[in-house]
């Protein structure tokens, strides 16, 4: 039983991949020679006619990029806090630390009360 699930999944991800695939051949192939008539401007080049699959390109890394950048800004925010947490708790456990064996250092003064009197 437990094999024919998994040959039910690994067919189902054949089928979605190639079904994808197909798509974007198509896509590919029906735009081809599709361009944008408006110019389109970038920070370093001006296309007057572009090509859609390029102008689709460029907007997808642009986007990919962005997304990473914004990922890694919030990623490096976060290892910041916790990184100052963690040093705050060490200089806590360093100073109770010290507490303890100055305490440990201290006499205990002999009781001035002889035994057996109240």
């Amino acid at each position: 039983m437990n094999t024919l699930w998994l040959k039910i999944k690994v067919w189902t991800k054949i089928v979605v991949t190639v079904l994808v695939t197909l798509f974007v051949l198509l896509f590919i192939f029906t735009n081809r020679n599709a361009s944008v008539e408006p110019a389109l401007n970038l920070v370093v080049v001006k296309y007057e006619h572009a090509n859609i699959l390029m102008v689709l390109l460029i907007t997808a890394a642009v986007s990919i990029f962005s997304w990473w950048l914004f990922r890694t800004i919030f990623r490096t925010i976060r290892q910041l806090r916790e990184m100052r947490h963690r040093t705050a708790l060490n200089k806590l456990v360093r100073a109770e630390a010290d507490r303890t064996a100055k305490a440990s250092m201290l006499q205990t003064r002999p009781d001035s009360t002889p035994p057996g009197s109240p």
